[in-house]
């Protein structure tokens, strides 16, 4: 452990943030609230769930005490067993094109929850909550993937009717994800838009817990609190917010030896909400943005090539996913090595970086083709 720094508290954020907050989307809507713009929840047993309001929100109001869930995909768990496309096997690049592939036909709730939770998987927040929104006519999807998001429980978890985590063991692994946006944020935000949201009613062992998730300017706080049940422990890893890194973690305000990994969190009756704090700073890694309405004609016209060292251990891995990248987009897809010429006059080069880099470039192209194949049309 190391200094401690000032405490960051989401109390402090600025009084507009405080308004937005005020519209959470939950389980349970009454009418009667404190003030416009409030929708105060309320429920005696069960998941509790707040968020920012916007479609992700409006989805989960759906969802009742009894609403049943769907089983997940058979090959899903598979699918997700990595935690990001650099490391992703593959025939999960395989499924994950089948998916996509099928879902611009047709769509069908099943693929969608498949392509969220497996979007969760590789860090693709605002993918995940899009395929999240979609689910909102079927209420019981949304039941099905709501815990694997918030509070992030392992996959292999069971989900019980209303949304609901069956009990999780001592020292379970949480992996909360990053709350959507806020509706009403307007244009994209410049560096990162502050948001919350909170969960309750989480069964560990014979505890039961809330966990609230806060996105700040400078970094991500995750709050526990005990709200009842005998002492437990719990392991939590805060997630990165895309284009950012967390460099240094904290444990109650104090800081962590080794950041990026699993803190074990140890909770007992009675005491005060336990803080984790991750501060980070921005990845320099500069990669398009926005969403184009048709392939580039450098692209339709000369194709996709990957770049990479010719001696980079991956390059056989990444050569074996060009064709299912070619088979998605209906353009060339090959390799390239930095400095290499195309053999055409013209194409794209997505060049693929260090290994510390390939994860994030990889998740923006998988992003990027698929938002582009499942924008409507």
């Amino acid at each position: 452990m190391r200094a401690r720094p000032p405490r960051h508290d989401s109390s402090q954020s600025p009084k507009g943030n405080l308004q937005g907050l005020m519209g959470m989307g939950t389980l349970c809507l009454i009418l009667a609230g404190p003030g416009p713009g409030a929708e105060p929840t309320t429920t005696t047993d069960g998941v509790v769930l707040e968020l920012p309001d916007g479609p992700a929100a409006k989805a989960w109001a759906g969802v009742g005490s009894e609403t049943a869930p769907h089983p997940l995909h058979p090959n899903l768990r598979k699918a997700c067993a990595s935690s990001s496309p650099a490391g992703t096997a593959v025939p999960t690049w395989h499924m994950w094109a089948d998916w996509v592939a099928a879902e611009a036909q047709e769509s069908a709730p099943a693929r969608r929850a498949a392509l969220c939770l497996l979007a969760r998987a590789q860090g693709r927040h605002a993918d995940a909550w899009g395929h999240y929104a979609k689910l909102g006519a079927d209420p019981r999807w949304v039941a099905s993937v709501t815990p694997y998001l918030l509070p992030g429980a392992p996959l292999d978890s069971s989900v019980e009717a209303g949304g609901n985590l069956a009990p999780l063991p001592d020292g379970v692994l949480l992996q909360p994800f990053l709350p959507p946006l806020l509706e009403d944020a307007g244009s994209a935000p410049v560096g990162v838009a502050w948001r919350k949201a909170t969960v309750g009613g989480i069964r560990v062992g014979e505890a039961t817990l809330e966990l609230t998730i806060s996105v700040e300017a400078t970094g991500v706080q995750v709050d526990l609190i005990h709200r009842g049940g005998g002492p437990v422990k719990v392991a939590i890893l805060i997630p990165e917010p895309p284009g950012y890194e967390i460099r240094i973690e904290y444990l109650d305000w104090m800081q962590t030896e080794q950041p990026r990994r699993p803190i074990l969190v140890d909770l007992q009756p009675g005491a005060e909400a336990t803080t984790l704090w991750g501060r980070m700073i921005e990845r320099r890694v500069s990669l398009p943005t926005g969403q184009a309405d048709q392939l580039p004609q450098s692209l339709v016209q000369g194709g996709l090539f990957l770049s990479l060292p010719a001696d980079d251990p991956q390059r056989a891995a990444v050569g074996e996913i060009t064709p299912v990248l070619a088979k998605l987009l209906g353009v060339r897809v090959g390799l390239t090595e930095p400095g290499a010429p195309l053999p055409g006059w013209t194409g794209t080069v997505l060049h693929l970086g260090n290994s510390a880099e390939r994860g994030q470039r990889l998740t923006w192209l998988a992003s990027a083709i698929e938002s582009f194949l499942l924008q409507p049309r």
